[in-house]
């Protein structure tokens, strides 16, 4: 029986402004729920670099990486622009956006959030006055915005699965 690889990031360090052909960042990843190498990209185009977490051997690092793209590769990845053989770098990719969409919406649900109109739309209303009174800031949302959803009822992960599309 083939068990599932689970590949996470952590520690995620991002740099918007030293982003230029590709993201500028460090994480920690986890693989399988252990802590395994740092990834690494300076934001100059090219690939994610990997190496050790202190005191560690880069040559496993290397072959681990290797492991994984070995694995990776079996699955292809259908574009508007042809198919690739997806990698290690492109799994990390991935993940770094949803890093970066989620920090977008945390952000977005500092102030009462709704998605009206096919629009997501911040209030300048605090998420902790909607908390306190959550009655009468969706009375005045809903006069307006009759078909309004509020975000900030839900759970963040259902509130970012709503977002999906907006941010």
């Amino acid at each position: 029986m083939k068990t599932e690889m689970k590949i996470e990031i952590k520690n995620v360090k991002h740099s918007e402004f030293a982003s230029h052909e590709t993201d500028c960042f460090e994480a920690t990843v986890y693989f399988n729920g252990k802590r395994s190498f740092i990834a690494s990209n300076d934001g100059q185009g090219g690939c994610n670099r990997y190496y050790p977490i202190k005191g560690g051997d880069q040559v496993a690092v290397y072959k681990q990486v290797e492991k994984l793209n070995k694995e990776l590769v079996k699955e292809i990845i259908y574009t508007e622009h042809g198919t690739l053989t997806n990698d290690l770098d492109l799994v990390i990719g991935e993940m770094l956006v949803t890093w970066q969409l989620k920090k977008r919406a945390k952000s977005l649900l500092r102030k009462v959030c709704v998605i009206a109109g096919g629009r997501l739309m911040s209030f300048n209303i605090s998420a902790q006055a909607y908390q306190r009174d959550p009655s009468a800031v969706s009375r005045a949302i809903f006069k307006k915005y009759p078909d309004a959803d509020i975000l900030n009822r839900f759970v963040f992960d259902i509130a970012f699965e709503k977002m999906d599309g907006h941010i």
